[in-house]
């Protein structure tokens, strides 16, 4: 009983020190994004990312989340993608900046530029959409080949919101993604998180150290594509995830 005690104790002191370093960053950053953007403009905009970066992998260094990689060496840093991924939990924005080696912006509801201070950071390092909105969407197709051009990747969740009991690995996807990637003619890069939920069973605290590995696949051309090669494109990037999901993550290896 007091070993049971003490183990739930040390759980939410664990908590309270991974929130607490999560903070600090987040206190220190928002004035360092704000001067970045005063004196930079949008060239700030690769600065702001390797401060995610640079947050990312401190924390898991100080809270004993380690982040891993395979087939890393196949993404050209200096190259811009889709790239799209599976979305199991709050910790997948910390684990893809602590491992994705490129810069990307990620494409965001409109919504999320509402929450208080990450709210403004996310303005800044995102490409917001009102996705019900025809010209919401022109413009974001607009900004992401403007950031293309300077080798900023676009960063999309398929599954469009997160697949929270994991009893299939992964959700059905939308057609956003594969949409814009055809539109602005840029690779497709596929990678799959495995070990995100262990941070933050079902969402819910207290937080754990764990492992999180991203397993990269192949880029996929789009050169020539159109509207019509989405089902097929959308249909090809699911079969590869979910077969990588299956061969790697331990929820599902066994099945």
């Amino acid at each position: 009983m007091l070993y049971i005690c003490g183990m739930v104790i040390f759980q939410y002191l664990y908590t309270a020190w991974s929130m607490t370093i999560f903070v600090v960053f987040l206190i220190i950053g928002f004035p360092i994004y704000e001067i970045l953007n005063l004196f930079l403009g949008k060239k700030a905009l690769k600065y702001q990312l390797l401060y995610n970066r640079f947050w990312s992998l401190v924390w898991g260094f100080l809270t004993g989340v380690r982040f891993k990689h395979v087939n890393r060496q196949i993404v050209e840093p200096n190259k811009a993608y889709v790239l799209v991924t599976n979305h199991t939990g709050l910790s997948d924005a910390l684990a893809i900046n602590a491992i994705v080696p490129t810069y990307y912006s990620p494409l965001a509801k409109i919504e999320v530029g509402k929450i208080p201070i990450m709210g403004r950071m996310f303005k800044q390092t995102s490409t917001l959409v009102d996705r019900k909105d025809k010209a919401s969407r022109k413009k974001s197709l607009v900004e992401i080949t403007r950031k293309a051009s300077e080798n900023i990747s676009v960063l999309l969740f398929p599954e469009g919101t997160r697949n929270k009991t994991g009893e299939q690995p992964l959700l059905p996807f939308h057609n956003g993604a594969f949409r814009t990637a055809v539109a602005s003619q840029l690779p497709i890069l596929p990678f799959v998180l495995i070990g995100t939920r262990d941070m933050l069973t079902n969402d819910k605290l207290p937080l754990h150290p764990c492992k999180i590995t991203a397993i990269f696949s192949e880029p996929i051309p789009t050169a020539n594509l159109s509207e019509e090669d989405v089902p097929e494109l959308r249909d090809k990037v699911y079969a590869i995830m979910e077969k990588l999901l299956l061969a790697h993550d331990p929820l599902y290896k066994n099945r």
